[in-house]
Parts: C-alpha cells; sequence; structure tokens
C-alpha cells in the first residue's frame, strides 16, 4: 500500500520516511456508495508550515486542528515541538480527558480512547463560569491593556485609524502612555470621556470596551 505524505518534499521523503509526522485522515477513493477510506494520510510534523483550514460549518474544521494537536503530542516529535491553541470557542480543553464515547470509531485506527497531557489556562474573569459547569482548567490569565498601541485596539475592534473613533482611540491611548505605564480598562474608559468629541463617537468607543 503506498504511503501518502503531504508538506514534505521529496528529499524530506527520501531521508526521513514517514519519521516526524502524524496522520490526519485517510484517502477517500470512490463515490457515493462506492466511495471508501483507503491509505492513511500523514502530514509532516517536523517543518514549519504555513496553513489554513477552511470549510462550512460543521463540516470538521476544529476538528482537524485537535488531529494535528493530538498528533503532535503523540509523534516522535513530541519531545521538541509542543501545540499553543488560542481556543475562543472553548472546545479543547475536553482533550485531557478519554472520549470514550469515539470508542468504536477508534477502533477503525487501531486506536483507544486516551487523555492528553494539556494545560488549559483561561481569562480571569471566566472562572465563575468554568466552576459553576465543573469545567476543568489548570490556571488563569490576564493582559494588561497597557500593553497594547492604540493600532492592536484598532485592529481588535475593526476601527478605521482615520475614522473618528479611530482619531480618539489614538488621542486617549496616547494620553495614558504619556500618563502611566499601568492603566485598566476603566482608565481608557474614563480618559475617552475627558475628551470634547461628539457624544456618539465617545458612546460608540466606550461601548467597545465594555
Amino acid at each position: 500500500m503506498p504511503k501518502i505524505s503531504v508538506g514534505r518534499d521529496d528529499e524530506d521523503r527520501e531521508e526521513h520516511g514517514l519519521k516526524g509526522s502524524g496522520v490526519i485522515g485517510k484517502h477517500l477513493v470512490g463515490e457515493k456508495q462506492e466511495a471508501h477510506k483507503a491509505n492513511p494520510i500523514h502530514f509532516d510534523l517536523a517543518r514549519p508550515h504555513v496553513m489554513g483550514v477552511f470549510g462550512k460549518r460543521g463540516t470538521g474544521k476544529s476538528y482537524s486542528m485537535g488531529t494535528i494537536a493530538e498528533e503532535i503530542q503523540s509523534s516522535d516529535v513530541s519531545q521538541n515541538l509542543s501545540t499553543i491553541i488560542i481556543d475562543s470557542m472553548g472546545i479543547y480543553w475536553s482533550m485531557t480527558r478519554p472520549n470514550n464515547r469515539a470508542a468504536t470509531l477508534l477502533e477503525d485506527w487501531d486506536m483507544k480512547p486516551k487523555g492528553f497531557d494539556a494545560k488549559t489556562y483561561i481569562p480571569e474573569g471566566k472562572v465563575e463560569e468554568f466552576e459553576s459547569q465543573e469545567m476543568p482548567y489548570d490556571d488563569t490569565f490576564t493582559l494588561n491593556p497597557a500593553d497594547f498601541t492604540s493600532q492592536e485596539w484598532a485592529m481588535a475592534f475593526n476601527i478605521e485609524m482615520n475614522s473618528k473613533q479611530g482619531i480618539l482611540l489614538e488621542r486617549v491611548i496616547s494620553k495614558l502612555k504619556d500618563n502611566t505605564d499601568n492603566y485598566s480598562i476603566d482608565d481608557v474608559i474614563d480618559a475617552i470621556r475627558s475628551f470634547d468629541f461628539p457624544k456618539d463617537t465617545e458612546e460608540g468607543l466606550v461601548n467597545r470596551f465594555m
């Protein structure tokens, strides 16, 4: 059975074979009722890659990313490579637990359910929500608003720098940085309201920080 690998050039295939790769799926052969899974598809994990995972809702984008993360941890490169997942949807914390509900699906891959050695960090403000739902986490983190430039805030909020809100934002952050090295979101809001800008501009920007 020929081996399929992606993200690896001929020279690396010749030298390393499948070492330093992970399985991300199987080759689907045939159409409609004739379709069946064939050869495993290996993905190179030894070299850096820039990649995107695209698809409609519910087609397995997050699942594919989770598979890559699991393969990194279970492959022969795990001693030299780790995964950082910025999980805005809150779905990957469950990687630490075996997924026994999928046990029968794993049989096709000669695998058994298992949990992975992962650390889950959550925003400090989400502690109560996680604990009320008995969702496990390892530690909390916070971000200091003073570490961000006006351009970074504008990018986060999708604000044009030459718009009224963008001009106000630039002046607010410049004023705060001139006065102190450490300030809070409440300080940003107070500074916004200290400028003589149209009310709708001020409140529109304040709402971004609420």
